[in-house]
């Protein structure tokens, strides 16, 4: 009795052991038995776990489908490609800073009653002391993007190549102003143009100035996911998904 006594004990102190969001007794996937072997990797899903269930408490409703839907999308994705564990355990570094954003209430996607859109995301590469984001917006065959390095402003691109990442934009006192770039094809000539964003709630409120080729001024809505994982209503605990 004291030998299996022991064993128990060795078993529970083991590295890793009972530290991942799920029981590693019983690791179900190769990816749950990967995870369970690499002790760094059982603490980043427990941290994972932990920081989606607190921040989930401070999101409104649409913020709240907004993320639940990207988490779910990581969660069903994490690990597809096998590209090793070092590449895992840095999706997991990517994800866990993701979910601690400053700014993550205010990404998603945002509509204005005639149809134009704005996509919003945040930039986990800009400096911590300047949280940024990425965003786009779309009226018709005309897109506006954050201007790109070594373009002159309000300049009119023939594409947006293939995969390029998009510079971001340095958000202060809540208040995003930028001088875009556009994509398509513009109702009027594009001149001196400038944006301001402003984020009243579950919406975005845009602002602008000059000529920029067709009327983006208004307020947009902040919509559902584009592609919604199916889901139970939210819990009235938020405790996180599984």
């Amino acid at each position: 009795m004291r030998g299996l006594a022991l064993a128990w004990l060795a078993l529970l102190l083991a590295p890793g052991a009972g530290a991942a969001s799920f029981d590693c007794g019983r690791p179900s996937t190769k990816l749950y038995r990967a995870i369970c072997a690499d002790p760094e990797l059982s603490q980043l899903d427990e941290q994972v776990w932990n920081a989606y269930g607190e921040r989930i408490k401070t999101l409104t409703p649409k913020q709240y489908e907004q993320v639940r839907d990207r988490h779910i999308t990581w969660r069903r994705q994490r690990g597809r490609f096998d590209r090793g564990m070092v590449q895992l355990a840095e999706d997991y570094r990517r994800h866990l800073a993701w979910l601690n954003h400053p700014l993550l209430p205010l990404e998603g996607r945002y509509a204005r009653a005639d149809g134009a859109e704005l996509d919003v995301e945040i930039d986990l590469q800009a400096p911590a002391g300047a949280p940024a984001l990425i965003a786009i917006g779309r009226l018709g065959k005309l897109q506006w993007l954050p201007a790109q390095a070594g373009l002159p402003a309000n300049s009119l691109r023939p594409d947006l190549g293939a995969a390029a990442p998009q510079p971001s934009v340095p958000l202060r006192d809540g208040v995003l102003q930028m001088v875009p770039s556009f994509v398509g094809l513009p109702r009027t000539p594009i001149r001196d143009c400038a944006f301001t964003l402003r984020w009243p709630d579950d919406g975005v409120r845009l602002e602008a100035t000059g000529d920029c080729g067709a009327d983006f001024t208004g307020d947009y809505a902040m919509q559902g996911p584009a592609h919604p994982w199916p889901r139970m209503p939210r819990p009235a605990a938020a405790t996180p998904a599984p």
